[in-house]
Protein backbone atom coordinates (compact mmCIF):
# COMPACT_ATOMS: atom_id res chain seq x y z
CA UNK A 1 0.00 0.00 0.00
CA UNK A 2 1.19 3.18 -0.83
CA UNK A 3 0.44 6.42 1.32
CA UNK A 4 1.61 10.02 -0.45
CA UNK A 5 2.28 13.38 1.37
CA UNK A 6 1.64 16.39 -1.05
CA UNK A 7 2.81 19.42 -0.93
CA UNK A 8 0.25 22.54 -0.08
CA UNK A 9 -1.23 24.83 -1.93
CA UNK A 10 0.50 27.97 -2.44
CA UNK A 11 -2.96 30.35 -2.77
CA UNK A 12 -3.91 29.05 0.56
CA UNK A 13 -0.46 29.64 1.85
CA UNK A 14 -0.25 33.25 3.19
CA UNK A 15 1.96 34.19 6.18
CA UNK A 16 4.35 30.97 5.13
CA UNK A 17 7.73 31.13 2.67
CA UNK A 18 8.45 28.21 0.77
CA UNK A 19 10.79 27.07 3.07
CA UNK A 20 8.27 26.86 6.07
CA UNK A 21 6.06 24.90 4.14
CA UNK A 22 8.76 22.39 3.22
CA UNK A 23 9.81 22.38 6.69
CA UNK A 24 6.07 21.44 7.44
CA UNK A 25 5.62 19.25 5.10
CA UNK A 26 8.73 17.06 6.19
CA UNK A 27 7.17 16.86 9.45
CA UNK A 28 3.70 15.74 8.27
CA UNK A 29 5.70 12.92 6.18
CA UNK A 30 7.64 12.19 9.18
CA UNK A 31 4.80 11.75 11.32
CA UNK A 32 3.13 9.53 8.49
CA UNK A 33 5.98 7.45 8.05
CA UNK A 34 6.24 6.95 11.68
CA UNK A 35 2.76 6.06 11.88
CA UNK A 36 3.21 3.18 9.62
CA UNK A 37 6.66 1.97 10.44
CA UNK A 38 6.06 -2.08 10.91
CA UNK A 39 3.12 -2.28 8.70
CA UNK A 40 2.73 -2.95 4.57
CA UNK A 41 2.30 0.98 4.10
CA UNK A 42 5.07 2.95 2.01
CA UNK A 43 4.97 6.58 2.52
CA UNK A 44 6.87 8.22 -1.16
CA UNK A 45 9.54 10.63 -0.27
CA UNK A 46 8.90 13.94 -1.65
CA UNK A 47 11.63 13.99 -4.38
CA UNK A 48 10.51 10.68 -5.48
CA UNK A 49 6.92 11.77 -5.89
CA UNK A 50 8.39 14.85 -7.97
CA UNK A 51 10.57 12.33 -10.44
CA UNK A 52 7.11 9.86 -10.96
CA UNK A 53 5.24 12.79 -11.53
CA UNK A 54 7.49 13.70 -14.10
CA UNK A 55 7.72 10.93 -15.82
CA UNK A 56 4.14 10.18 -15.53
CA UNK A 57 2.72 13.79 -16.90
CA UNK A 58 1.15 14.74 -13.31
CA UNK A 59 0.27 18.24 -12.39
CA UNK A 60 1.21 18.06 -8.91
CA UNK A 61 0.56 21.95 -8.00
CA UNK A 62 -2.97 21.61 -10.51
CA UNK A 63 -4.90 21.44 -6.95
CA UNK A 64 -5.51 25.38 -7.02
CA UNK A 65 -9.10 24.51 -7.08
CA UNK A 66 -11.39 21.56 -7.20
CA UNK A 67 -12.87 19.40 -4.17
CA UNK A 68 -11.39 15.77 -5.37
CA UNK A 69 -7.98 16.94 -6.72
CA UNK A 70 -6.63 15.10 -4.11
CA UNK A 71 -7.85 12.01 -4.49
CA UNK A 72 -7.34 12.51 -8.12
CA UNK A 73 -3.55 13.17 -7.53
CA UNK A 74 -3.37 10.28 -5.51
CA UNK A 75 -4.78 7.97 -7.73
CA UNK A 76 -2.96 9.23 -10.36
CA UNK A 77 0.40 8.28 -8.20
CA UNK A 78 -0.85 4.87 -7.64
CA UNK A 79 -1.44 5.84 -4.10
CA UNK A 80 -4.07 3.81 -1.88
CA UNK A 81 -4.20 7.21 0.79
CA UNK A 82 -3.20 10.73 0.34
CA UNK A 83 -2.22 12.93 3.23
CA UNK A 84 -2.80 16.75 2.35
CA UNK A 85 -2.46 19.86 4.85
CA UNK A 86 -2.95 23.64 4.07
CA UNK A 87 -1.61 26.25 5.88
CA UNK A 88 -3.00 29.63 6.65
CA UNK A 89 -2.72 32.72 9.13
CA UNK A 90 -6.20 34.36 10.90
CA UNK A 91 -5.27 37.61 12.76
CA UNK A 92 -1.84 36.01 15.68
CA UNK A 93 -2.94 32.73 14.82
CA UNK A 94 -1.34 30.15 12.52
CA UNK A 95 -3.11 27.59 11.52
CA UNK A 96 -1.86 23.79 9.67
CA UNK A 97 -4.83 21.54 8.73
CA UNK A 98 -4.13 17.87 8.08
CA UNK A 99 -6.43 15.98 5.56
CA UNK A 100 -6.45 12.37 4.87
CA UNK A 101 -8.05 10.40 1.98
CA UNK A 102 -9.01 7.23 0.44
CA UNK A 103 -7.75 7.26 -3.10
CA UNK A 104 -10.10 4.08 -3.24
CA UNK A 105 -13.53 5.95 -2.20
CA UNK A 106 -12.33 9.26 -2.74
CA UNK A 107 -14.01 9.80 0.87
CA UNK A 108 -12.57 11.57 3.39
CA UNK A 109 -11.03 9.79 6.34
CA UNK A 110 -9.82 12.85 8.82
CA UNK A 111 -9.17 15.98 9.43
CA UNK A 112 -6.72 17.84 12.17
CA UNK A 113 -5.91 20.96 12.47
CA UNK A 114 -3.32 22.52 14.54
CA UNK A 115 -3.59 26.46 15.73
CA UNK A 116 -0.58 28.22 17.16
CA UNK A 117 0.64 31.48 17.86
CA UNK A 118 4.00 30.74 16.47
CA UNK A 119 5.90 28.63 13.85
CA UNK A 120 7.78 26.93 16.27
CA UNK A 121 4.87 25.80 18.40
CA UNK A 122 3.07 24.65 15.34
CA UNK A 123 5.97 22.93 13.84
CA UNK A 124 6.16 21.21 17.39
CA UNK A 125 2.82 19.82 17.17
CA UNK A 126 2.07 18.80 13.67
CA UNK A 127 4.43 15.63 13.64
CA UNK A 128 2.46 13.79 16.33
CA UNK A 129 -1.18 14.76 14.73
CA UNK A 130 -0.10 13.81 11.56
CA UNK A 131 0.93 10.38 12.66
CA UNK A 132 -1.93 10.30 14.60
CA UNK A 133 -4.33 10.94 11.96
CA UNK A 134 -2.44 8.45 9.92
CA UNK A 135 -2.72 5.91 12.38
CA UNK A 136 -5.85 6.12 13.51
CA UNK A 137 -7.00 6.50 9.78
CA UNK A 138 -5.41 3.67 8.49
CA UNK A 139 -6.67 1.82 10.87
CA UNK A 140 -3.21 0.72 12.84
CA UNK A 141 -5.13 1.13 16.23
CA UNK A 142 -4.98 4.16 18.31
CA UNK A 143 -2.55 6.86 18.85
CA UNK A 144 -0.40 6.80 22.26
CA UNK A 145 -1.17 11.00 21.41
CA UNK A 146 -3.72 11.94 24.42
CA UNK A 147 -7.18 12.93 22.69
CA UNK A 148 -9.38 15.21 24.15
CA UNK A 149 -13.26 14.56 24.77
CA UNK A 150 -14.06 16.20 21.39
CA UNK A 151 -11.65 14.50 19.27
CA UNK A 152 -12.97 10.73 18.47
CA UNK A 153 -10.72 8.97 16.06
CA UNK A 154 -11.65 8.79 12.13
CA UNK A 155 -13.92 5.50 11.81
CA UNK A 156 -15.85 6.48 8.73
CA UNK A 157 -14.13 5.50 5.21
CA UNK A 158 -10.68 4.25 7.28
CA UNK A 159 -8.14 2.62 5.84
CA UNK A 160 -7.34 -0.90 7.53
CA UNK A 161 -7.49 -4.31 8.63
CA UNK A 162 -11.70 -3.90 9.18
CA UNK A 163 -11.56 -2.07 5.71
CA UNK A 164 -13.13 -4.11 3.14
CA UNK A 165 -11.56 -2.51 0.30
CA UNK A 166 -7.76 -3.44 1.14
CA UNK A 167 -6.30 -4.57 4.41
CA UNK A 168 -2.56 -3.71 5.85
CA UNK A 169 -0.02 -6.77 5.57
CA UNK A 170 2.37 -7.43 7.63
CA UNK A 171 5.30 -6.44 5.36
CA UNK A 172 7.73 -4.28 8.09
CA UNK A 173 8.69 -1.33 5.92
CA UNK A 174 10.64 1.26 8.11
CA UNK A 175 12.34 3.74 5.45
CA UNK A 176 10.63 5.97 2.96
CA UNK A 177 10.48 4.23 0.06
CA UNK A 178 12.70 5.42 -3.48
CA UNK A 179 11.35 4.70 -6.70
CA UNK A 180 14.13 5.01 -9.22
CA UNK A 181 12.30 6.35 -12.71
CA UNK A 182 13.62 8.42 -15.66
CA UNK A 183 11.55 10.56 -17.37
CA UNK A 184 10.17 9.89 -21.20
Amino acid sequence: NRLVVLEPRLSVSEGYSRSDLKYLSDQIRRGALEATRGSSWEVMARENMETFARANDIDLQACEEGSLCEVDVGRAMQAQAVVAFDATQFGTKLTVTIKLFNTVTGKTIGIEEVRKSTKDELAEQVTSEAEALVREGLGMGRSSRRRGPDRAPAEEGSIGESSSSFSVGSTVQEEIVNFQSTPA
